[in-house]
């Protein structure tokens, strides 16, 4: 039978995604998910804390043990039940606010947020930025929840050079050099995900009025970069 492919919003794709999502997971993204566990803890010890595309919660475990209030934004409903279905995760009486409206960051403003707390860090692990198609955008939103020095610490698909043109070709090579981002696109039962590999300098440049661009470093054995930014 040939199915119909065609583009669809971040939030449809994951929704279809979510009952097979957890299954995919790989022991390479074990060692992503524990590294980022350290660099987190290590800059942000303590304090409100944003999970940002949270997903089905596979960093709540760490989150809610590590002593911060947990606020958790996951704009998939399919994705989101399973993350607050996974109760056995979380610390007993541990601080953690499931966030189910308002959860779309492009209609974040200083007069329409999800919540009033500003955050000491914001975490966006496993690629949430390659979902976001306009950044410029995204980091002037995410910064109404930030205090000034809030570490928001992201895994993002890497776009360094030699990567791209390994992984992608010779034509998102070109592309990459001269708009520092292109397009890749995953299927997944008919549907479309748009997928933005952004390259070190572009994501500098888009947050670059909003946070200091403090680390960009590759992580082992696995297709991802640590980026590392703080609000100013």
């Amino acid at each position: 039978m040939i199915i119909d492919s065609h583009i669809v919003s971040s939030t449809d794709y994951y929704n279809e995604v979510a009952p097979c999502y957890n299954s995919q997971q790989t022991g390479s993204d074990d060692i992503v998910r524990e590294q980022v566990r350290e660099i987190f803890r290590s800059r942000v010890p303590k304090g409100d804390v944003l999970d940002l595309g949270g997903g089905t919660g596979l960093d709540l475990g760490w989150l809610t043990t590590g002593g911060y209030h947990v606020f958790f934004v996951e704009p998939s409903v399919n994705m989101r039940s399973l993350a607050m279905q996974m109760q056995i995760f979380r610390e007993e009486n541990a601080p953690l606010s499931f966030i189910e409206e308002n959860t779309n960051v492009y209609e974040w403003s200083p007069d329409h947020l999800p919540f009033q707390e500003k955050m000491d860090g914001v975490l966006l692990n496993f690629a949430v930025l390659n979902s976001i198609k306009d950044p410029d955008l995204f980091f002037e939103k995410i910064r109404t929840v930030c205090k000034p020095g809030c570490f928001l610490i992201m895994t993002v698909i890497s776009g360094r050079l030699g990567i791209i043109l390994k992984r992608y070709g010779t034509s998102h090579f070109i592309k990459h050099i001269v708009k520092g981002s292109f397009i890749s696109y995953t299927h997944f039962n008919g549907l479309i995900h748009e997928t933005f590999i952004y390259s070190p300098q572009r994501i500098k440049k888009s947050s670059g009025s909003y946070f200091h661009f403090l680390s960009c470093a590759p992580i082992p054995f696995s297709g991802f970069d640590l980026v590392i930014l703080s609000a100013k």
